[in-house]
């Protein structure tokens, strides 16, 4: 072999490493297949999100403790229409191909184009599947074999409204940081507007101004400024979602004060009133 051919043989040898090397490092753990467009991989902070192209990235709405995630956009289009054959969503989880086969669930009683799923991985019996979608927005939660990937809308609603395909946040549940000791902090939160007068066991708590300037996102569902998906079945009945939010730390003790217990009755715990319509609030998830 003459120098020129072995210098040659090293520099491709070189580069098929370093690209196979660039691929294990950059490759997602979770995708949906032809419908997901990388804007930013293996993300660690927000601060480092601008040099990657991202525009106001301290406007977006990502979770302070998340030490790795990926920021990416969907064709919600291309979604819908695979969710709508009822022929399963492909998925890519660490590399491998699966189906995600899921029924829709009816919360609403009107059509207002916001569609909730659950279902499983085919095959995959310790599988979970939480899906729920709209024109421009997708919130999910896949788990498999102990292991849970959530999508969530990072984009605030005014960034949001008119964009067809905005950012979205991929992460993991083991790549949250554990902020220490503290259990049953924070968390997220439901509200439903009730459809006939209520009946309350509790109080019925007036909502005022005051209140929602100490908790933004539970003004934000009130005034009607956010999605309206819901997904506690519980609660559908006589009543119409509201939308939902997450909390922190120090806000528990008031969401808890505002909150009714998960199931249906012919009575809540506690009803609130804002602007002269009555709501029940149900937490949802707890961090």
């Amino acid at each position: 072999m003459t120098v020129s051919r072995f210098v040659i043989l090293v520099i491709v040898l070189f580069s098929a490493a370093m690209a196979a090397g660039c691929t294990g490092d950059s490759e997602m753990p979770f995708e949906i297949p032809g419908s997901t467009s990388v804007v930013v991989a293996g993300a660690t902070s927000v601060s480092g999100l601008g040099e990657k192209g991202v525009q106001d990235p301290e406007s977006l709405r990502l979770l302070p403790s998340l030490r790795r995630f990926d920021l990416v956009t969907f064709d919600h289009a291309a979604i819908n229409k695979k969710l709508e054959s009822g022929q399963g969503l492909p998925v890519r989880i660490r590399g491998k191909e699966y189906t995600a086969t899921m029924s829709r669930m009816n919360f609403a009683a009107t059509d207002n184009g916001i569609y909730s799923y659950r279902g499983k991985l085919d095959g995959e019996k310790s599988s979970e599947v939480l899906f729920t979608t709209s024109s421009n927005l997708l919130t999910g939660r896949f788990t498999l074999n102990g292991e849970t990937f959530w999508i969530e809308a990072v984009e605030n609603r005014s960034r949001g409204r008119d964009n067809p395909a905005p950012l979205h946040v991929i992460y993991r549940s083991e790549d949250v940081v554990n902020r220490g000791p503290i259990k049953l902090c924070g968390g997220g939160f439901e509200v439903y507007r009730l459809n006939q007068d209520p009946q309350c066991e509790g109080e019925v708590i007036s909502v005022t101004e005051q209140d929602i300037a100490n908790l933004p996102e539970l003004g934000e569902v009130l005034r009607g400024e956010k999605e309206s998906y819901c997904t506690n079945r519980s609660f559908r009945i006589n009543t119409t979602c509201a939308g939902g939010g997450s909390y922190h730390c120090e806000d528990g003790a008031n969401i808890s004060r505002y909150a009714s217990p998960s199931g249906y009755s012919s009575k809540f715990r506690n009803c609130l009133e804002y602007r002269g319509v009555y709501y029940i609030l149900s937490k949802t998830w707890i961090s």
